[in-house]
């Protein structure tokens, strides 16, 4: 036993030797290196002790990190009781090494006291232009008491710290006071001013000079729960607030309110990159958990009707019901077109790469007062319509049909595709009756319209083609613009060819006195920005219907006219604005073996679309016979006036015979006064008066 007894009391012997050697300044010198290349080896941070002296009851520690952080600790402590009352003072001249640069110094300085399992920290200094003043009581590694006056912290220097672009300029206060777990803190951040520049360069968004916000973020803490009320404003006219914020600190799991007010809309253009105008109101609520989106709810107000939002389990649901088109209208800056209820019902994850959904308008009436006054024509009063469509996104390809049904036309929009920024589309046009088209084209027209199309948006360049079979022949439309991305639909171009068309079909459908029978082919451009097109038309086939045009045509030949040997017609004219400007000329083909009796020219002739004048100077000979014939009046109301020198002439002669035979074969010069006076007796001066009564009547 006595030899057990010397043996542990060697031991000990020992480790009191030993333990006095390491605590020693020689054994401080060995344990030193390999301190800091542990800490090296754990931590990847070059550490180095300029002082390095650990005694059985104070220690006295100067070094530094990366050359940066300079660290000095000094003060008693008991490695028995585990105790320790230690005051430090860090010096920070540069974070490089951290991936931060500094623009100044920042130091803090302050006492730790207590034991490992309950001890007090105070901290003071200069920190981002702040006086920082912290005192805490740490239970179990935990801030059981925390004091905070941080008053002017510089946002400008905060940000970079953060690893965040340079966005705003201003100050931050923070002020805390925890006792026994429970207490106030609160964040006040004065006059933000944001960096338009950044704003800009980072983000593309042009915002407004001087963009100033204000906000502060009450808390209140009880325990491991932290409930805080939070408000926001800007000279944008923007308002936010959440009421009702809870963080569990041991879950890690925030539930809150919100409620967004958009008082201005107009100043949010910037962001929107659209003028608004108007207000709304978004409030809602939100829940996170483990750092993941878990619940969104939001409902918008100012457009009427219902508009919310839901997000759960990474889904997103968005609904729409009965919103008011009058009100979104006037939002979106635009003339108030319509009236009517909006419905949606839209689905989508949380990334947005797959979508679907499916919306209506519904009640839907065109505003009468402002169509007449953006288009000069005169709308009918309520033309309804209704509106729906579905869609599908798969990635960055969209899929859709439409369908629109109004009384003066349904277009069906079917197998429609856009897809890196190119669209392509079919389409059916059914227009029952064109007579409910009068109020555009300013006459009244017959028949009905039906049509398939395509539209493609490829390279830049936009195209709609449109082909039917309309009166009886072959209709094909291209409106197009080979530098759509930059003019867009400002610069449309209309391309027609209309071939092996009714001629009598289409001037029934134009509501035009049938004038000629035939079969057309007719070609037609016209910019629609400048107005301004050409056309030109051939007929073959022909013949001059029989109306009172050929009646008269009959009369002035002496009944030699035949309407067939008419066979040919060519016309091209011009279109500006409302008013047509035509050449025409009127033959035989020689098609029909029939001899030429002769031909028709008009030059110059012009129709106005909108008041349907006419003026169409016909000039012809039908075989010796000249004709001229003004053709005035409208469309549907024409007049002629007619008149032939040949005919003038040959009424003359035999008037004169007749005369002569009546009076004697004298005569005189009605316009010769002295040979009247002098030299005419009273037969000669009958004759010659109803003489010229009768050629003044032809």
């Amino acid at each position: 036993m006595k030899k057990i007894f010397l043996i542990l009391g060697s031991v000990i012997a020992l480790l009191i030797l030993l333990i006095m050697f390491l605590f020693s300044s020689t054994g401080n010198n060995i344990i030193k290196p390999y301190v800091e290349k542990m800490i090296k080896e754990k931590s990847g941070y070059d550490v180095k002790f300029e002082t390095f002296r650990i005694g059985f009851s104070d220690l006295n520690l100067k070094g530094d990190i990366n050359k940066e952080i300079f660290l000095n600790l000094n003060g008693p402590y008991s490695i028995f009781s585990r105790s320790f009352d230690v005051e430090y003072k860090v010096d920070i001249k540069n974070l490089k090494s951290f991936g931060l640069e500094l623009n100044e110094n920042m130091n803090l300085y302050g006492k730790v006291s207590g034991n490992i399992n309950n001890f007090n920290a105070n901290a003071s200094g200069k920190f981002l232009d702040s006086d920082v003043k912290i005192m805490a009581n740490i239970i179990d590694m935990k801030p059981y008491t925390l004091k905070i006056d941080a008053n002017g912290l510089n946002l400008a220097k905060a940000l970079p710290l953060a690893k965040q672009p340079l966005y705003a300029f201003g100050s931050v206060d923070i002020n805390a006071d925890i006792q026994n777990a429970q207490g106030k803190a609160t964040i006040n951040a004065k006059d933000i001013r944001l960096n338009e520049k950044v704003f800009k360069n980072d983000l593309n968004i042009s915002l407004p000079q001087n963009t100033m916000l204000s906000g502060i973020s009450e808390l209140k803490m009880q325990g491991e729960t932290i409930n805080a009320k939070t408000y926001l404003n800007s000279n944008l006219n923007l308002e936010a607030s959440a009421k009702n914020t809870t963080i569990n600190l041991k879950t890690k799991h925030i539930d809150s309110d919100f409620d967004i007010k958009l008082n201005d809309l107009s100043k949010l253009e910037p962001f929107t990159k659209q003028k608004l105008i108007g207000n709304l109101d978004i409030l809602g609520a939100i829940s996170i958990e483990d750092k993941k989106l878990s619940l969104f709810d939001a409902k918008v107000l100012g457009l009427d009707g219902d508009i919310k939002a839901n997000v759960k389990d990474e889904n997103l649901q968005i609904k729409l019901k009965d919103v008011s088109l009058s009100k979104v209208l006037k939002m979106l800056n635009q003339p108030n077109l319509s009236s009517g209820k909006i419905n949606a019902d839209i689905s989508s994850n949380i990334s947005f790469n797959d979508v679907s959904g499916a919306a209506n308008i519904k009640e839907a009436l065109l505003n009468k007062t402002q169509l007449d006054s953006i288009t000069g024509k005169n709308f009918p009063n309520n033309l309804t319509y209704n509106f729906d469509m579905n869609f599908d996104k798969k990635d960055d390809a969209i899929k859709a049909k439409a369908n629109l049904d109004s009384k003066i036309a349904k277009f069906d929009i079917k197998n429609t595709t856009i897809k890196n920024g190119e669209v392509s589309s079919d389409y059916t046009l059914n227009i029952s009756d064109l007579n409910e088209l009068s109020f555009l084209t300013n006459t009244k027209l017959k028949g009905n319209f039906v049509a398939n199309g395509s539209t493609t948006i490829q390279n830049g360049k936009f195209l709609t083609s449109l082909t039917s079979n309309f009166l009886n022949g072959n209709l094909k439309i291209d409106i197009k613009n080979d530098n759509f991305n930059k003019t867009g639909f400002d610069a449309l171009i209309l391309t027609s060819n209309f071939k092996n068309f009714d001629m009598k079909k289409l001037t029934d459908m134009l509501g035009y006195k049938h004038i000629y029978d035939g079969i057309g082919n007719a070609s037609f451009n016209y910019d629609l920005n400048k107005a301004y097109g050409s056309f030109s038309l051939d007929i073959n086939d022909g013949a001059i219907a029989s109306n009172e045009f050929i009646n008269i045509l009959k009369a002035l030949s002496q009944g030699s006219f035949e309407a067939a040997v008419f066979d040919k017609t060519d016309v091209n004219g011009t279109i500006k604005s409302n008013i047509v400007n035509f050449d025409a000329w009127i033959g035989n083909s020689g098609k029909s073996g029939k001899k030429s009796k002769g031909s028709f020219n008009i030059d110059d002739g012009n129709i106005n679309l909108i008041t349907s004048k006419i003026y169409i100077p016909v000039r012809g000979n039908i075989e010796k016979t000249d004709i001229s014939i003004d053709i005035t009046g409208t469309t549907k109301e024409p007049k002629y006036n007619v008149s032939s020198q040949y005919l003038k002439s040959k009424f003359s002669r035999k008037l004169n015979k007749g005369l002569d035979k009546l009076f004697g074969t004298n005569s005189v010069d009605t316009n010769n006064t002295t040979n009247l006076d002098q030299n005419a007796s009273s037969k000669d001066v009958a004759k010659d008066a109803i003489k010229g009564i009768l050629k003044g009547l032809f």
